[in-house]
């Protein structure tokens, strides 16, 4: 199952316009070929300058093969690729010409189509765009700026702020992802008002870390043969006792984190710990699948298994558990994507409500 710009990578991973170039006052079609991208759209480039209401426009051309992981399967060549296309954007004027002033690019195509958008910046001092899929990628690559990855038929959207981000050439990168055949998107880039845009949060913003089970060292116990190779993982916190379970090929496994700091320790037997069980009656792993109740503390975890699931119930965060009688799936609801979901019974059905706490 692949993630759009899950490599940025990430479906996830960020062009279509006829050219124009404004000055103060007027307003001219021009193009600028001397820093030209590798993979030209109609036309190849354009100017904008600090004048609030004009744009440019420029449409894609390329042979709409798919590129299936955004960015970085583009195909190489300079102005042959097949499935990614770019627009050579010269912002003009000085960073303070553009205070309270700023750029934004769109890229539509029709209803079925989907579309990725990469915004780079000319920032390496080689003409023309270096990225991902061209022959002209002599590290460093020119900067990401902003990605759009937006569902099919929705259109792409990045913002450009010149004043901070700093005037020059950008390249609005297309990505076919997923492209009807014979379908091309329509870019614009405008310059518009952004005195009336909220200010930045003075929140802090959010931060993650990544934890992983110890190494599963030959010879040894440790019960995490598949840490890297989970597959698609669930996860689910008991609010009850803080711990958090997740569900990975064939494993139910706990992890205990250590609240004195915030946030805790990622590195590994240290800021966190391990609990793992096999479940013996899970002995297929094809998409692990998980529930925790956060208000009961109730787990519900499986495994899929053809068309059936396999799974376990527990109330301690699997220090014990129950087996669960296997799930069948009607074979119109395909082999996969099997889904556990929890919450309290509705009132108003009577004859209905549980007996038990599992039944």
């Amino acid at each position: 199952m692949n993630n759009k710009f899950s490599n940025i990578g990430f479906r996830n991973v960020f062009f279509r316009f006829a050219l124009g170039a404004a000055i103060v006052g007027s307003v001219f079609l021009g193009v600028r070929y001397f820093n030209q991208p590798a993979e030209a759209s109609t036309p190849a480039a354009g100017t904008l300058n600090p004048v609030i209401g004009t744009m440019v426009t420029w449409t894609g051309d390329r042979t709409v093969l798919t590129a299936p992981e955004g960015e970085l399967t583009c195909s190489s060549g300079f102005n042959d690729a097949t499935n990614c296309d770019a627009f050579a954007l010269t912002v003009g004027g000085v960073p303070s010409d553009w205070v309270g002033k700023r750029i934004t690019i769109t890229i539509a195509a029709g209803p079925i189509s989907d579309y990725d958008l990469v915004l780079r910046k000319e920032m390496n001092g080689t003409a023309g765009m270096q990225g991902n899929g061209l022959t002209n990628n002599t590290p460093p690559l020119d900067n990401i700026i902003a990605t759009s990855g937006a569902a099919p038929g929705q259109p792409e959207s990045v913002v450009i702020s010149p004043a901070t981000n700093g005037v020059g050439v950008y390249y609005p990168r297309s990505i076919y992802f997923a492209v009807h055949p014979g379908d091309q998107y329509r870019g614009t880039a405008t310059v518009e008002d952004g005195s009336t845009v909220s200010p930045p949060s003075a929140c802090l913003l959010p931060t993650y870390d990544n934890y992983q089970p110890p190494v599963n060292n030959p010879g040894t116990s440790t019960p995490y043969p598949r840490r890297n190779q989970a597959g698609e993982p669930s996860i689910g916190v008991n609010w009850n006792t803080g711990n958090v379970m997740t569900m990975h090929r064939l494993r139910a496994s706990r992890t205990t984190f250590d609240d004195s700091t915030s946030p805790p320790n990622p590195a590994e037997n240290t800021g966190h710990k391990w609990f793992s069980r096999a479940m013996p009656t899970v002995i297929t792993g094809l998409d692990p699948i998980g529930f925790t109740d956060s208000v009961t503390g109730h787990s519900l975890f499986g495994e899929l298994n053809g068309n059936f699931t396999n799974g376990i119930v527990s109330d301690d965060d699997f220090s014990t558990f129950t087996p669960l009688p296997t799930q069948g799936i009607t074979p119109s609801s395909a082999v996969d994507h099997q889904t556990i979901g929890g919450g309290p019974p509705n009132p108003s059905i009577t004859g209905r409500q549980p007996t038990t706490a599992w039944s």
